[in-house]
């Protein structure tokens, strides 16, 4: 499918919310003069992925595109069909087929983020790492996939133990964390998961608090901060988490105001901010 000047959604970020638009076609590539029509044929996204320096996107028909730095600048860039789920880390990405292969991509692979066992550079062309795979997030430096069993790996750089094997060592290949996990998160340098009876585990780094525990200590194994949890999302430098009651729970660095408690100190537990989320 000809995907020339079309977007399957105009995303606009503001910190870690995003707004999904109605797609349309852009006449004029520059933001302030761009003039949206609706094309003759809506394409809906089914799928999203951002990190600082590009946007990705699926469409309907489980085809992947690229803008931004992969891709040709704001040209949406054909990359894949039959792909399900795509996650965008610090110029690193990765999709999850819908045979439930995982692929990862990407200039920067220092750390061995990609997960191919190695730290070198520009694999741009995807690689096939896992599997069986079912779901996949990406932190700043580091990578996690769940598998169909509810088994966690993670990989990556891990200075501050976010990778979760106990150790600082990089991890350049997929490592097993734990079981029954439902839902997980990366971070800035630190992670997040649920697991199928909804606890909550983080690790990582925990400077300004937000792996919850009431410490600034690192924490480099999973640690339960709380039960009754159907979500997490881990910001640059701070959590939230979405309880089974619909409860929003948000920690961590706090000189913004990006907990929203009306404050701006840092917070170190789980604090309740919103209901009915």
């Amino acid at each position: 499918m000809n995907m020339k000047r079309r977007i399957c959604k105009i995303i606009s970020i503001f910190l870690s919310m995003v707004i999904i638009l109605e797609c349309g076609i852009i006449e004029n590539v520059r933001a302030e003069e761009a003039k949206i029509e609706e094309s003759e044929k809506i394409h809906y996204a089914v799928d999203v992925g951002l990190d600082w320096w590009s946007s990705a996107v699926i469409n309907e028909n489980n085809e992947l595109y690229l803008w931004g730095q992969f891709g040709d600048g704001l040209e949406p860039l054909f990359v894949e069909d039959n792909v399900r789920k795509v996650s965008m880390g610090g110029k690193f990405g990765g999709f999850i087929t819908k045979d439930d292969e995982l692929y990862m991509f990407g200039s920067w692979n220092g750390y061995g983020q990609l997960g191919n066992g190695t730290t070198s550079y520009g694999y741009n062309e995807p690689i096939k790492i896992m599997d069986n795979i079912k779901d996949v997030a990406l932190g700043y430096h580091h990578s996690a996939a769940i598998t169909k069993n509810n088994e966690l790996y993670v990989w990556g750089y891990n200075e501050h133990g976010q990778i979760g094997d106990g150790t600082t060592t990089n991890r350049t290949t997929p490592v097993e964390i734990m079981d029954n996990v439902a839902q997980v998160s990366l971070g800035g340098h630190m992670s997040g998961a649920v697991t199928t009876n909804g606890d909550l585990y983080m690790w990582g780094l925990n400077d300004n608090g937000q792996i919850g525990d009431g410490s600034t200590t690192n924490k480099y194994q999973p640690t339960k901060i709380m039960s009754g949890v159907k979500k997490v999302i881990c910001g640059g430098t701070h959590v939230g988490a979405i309880s089974t009651e619909g409860d929003l729970y948000v920690w961590g660095y706090n000189q913004l105001g990006q907990v929203g408690n009306d404050t701006n100190i840092n917070v170190y537990t789980p604090t309740k901010i919103m209901s009915d989320v």
